[in-house]
């Protein structure tokens, strides 16, 4: 596949649309730059659209984005357009929570490369370090981290532009689909000990209950699902070794390659701990 690679600017303004972004389309030898993430979980936000009786086509342009990209979880945008597209998703369908629904619909293999490195780890605790390791190769922006203490896990998502758009709607989405995954690799009967979530108590916090299945705290600081470390040592049924280590080689290629440098996670570590 012949790579035509461009990454504009946004200049979106309420007052003045923004234009209809050209295609950009991750190949198999490339990672996002700074600032830009792979569709992914974002993906299902036209058929979340589509569930309240809406075209996403026009949404989606409105946002200044070409409506194809959805097609290939690949696909990668600016992370200011993806929260600009959710704060328009929001006002068209009146929903305060739909990055919850975006996220509800997503699977651990909406999180492409790593998803699939997930599905074959050892154990839930070795897929959780995989996604913590290995993120950087699909979202620039996002960074995850796990931490265990008097026996209980915490995975939180931290968020290298705090203040961007929507960022209310990221995390909820976030949230949800690392509750999915965990379910499928621990099983559909999986319930975190509590989910905190860095926004507003919502008027309607059933929606939240009913996904996460556990206490959630609303007003956090951070994006963390809490549960267990104990279940860090279950086993991860069905992971192939050898599929293993195929995902850990093409992963491995992946951040060897200019533009997924170590130097620049660091800093996006240290900048989501300082501001």
């Amino acid at each position: 596949m012949t790579n035509h690679t461009t990454f504009p600017s946004l200049g979106v303004s309420r007052d003045n649309p923004p234009p209809a972004l050209p295609a950009v389309v991750a190949d198999s030898g490339r990672t996002p730059p700074l600032g830009y993430i792979q569709l992914g979980v974002a993906t299902e936000i036209a058929p979340t659209l589509l569930g309240f009786g809406l075209d996403p086509d026009p949404v989606i342009r409105a946002a200044g984005l070409d409506p194809h990209l959805f097609d290939d979880g690949a696909s990668v945008i600016p992370h200011a357009a993806l929260g600009r597209l959710l704060t328009l998703c929001v006002i068209r369908t009146h929903c305060p929570h739909f990055g919850l629904l975006v996220g509800r619909r997503a699977t651990i293999l909406s999180l492409g490369l790593v998803g699939r490195l997930m599905q074959h780890s050892n154990t839930v605790g070795d897929a959780l370090r995989a996604l913590v390791s290995n993120l950087s190769i699909q979202d620039r922006v996002a960074v995850p981290l796990l931490t265990t203490s008097d026996g209980t896990a915490l995975f939180s998502i931290s968020v290298y532009q705090p203040a961007a758009e929507s960022a209310d709607q990221i995390s909820d989405g976030t949230l949800a689909v690392t509750v999915n995954a965990l379910r499928s690799l621990c099983g559909c009967d999986w319930r975190p000990a509590e989910v905190l979530v860095p926004r507003a108590t919502p008027a309607d916090c059933e929606p939240y209950w009913r996904h996460f299945r556990a206490p959630v705290r609303f007003n956090q600081e951070m994006a963390a699902v809490v549960f267990p470390a104990r279940d860090l040592e279950r086993r991860v049924a069905g992971a192939d070794p050898m599929m293993r280590t195929l995902l850990e080689e093409r992963i491995g290629h992946l951040k060897a390659r200019p533009g997924c440098e170590f130097s620049d996670d660091v800093r996006r570590l240290l900048r989501t701990r300082l501001t």
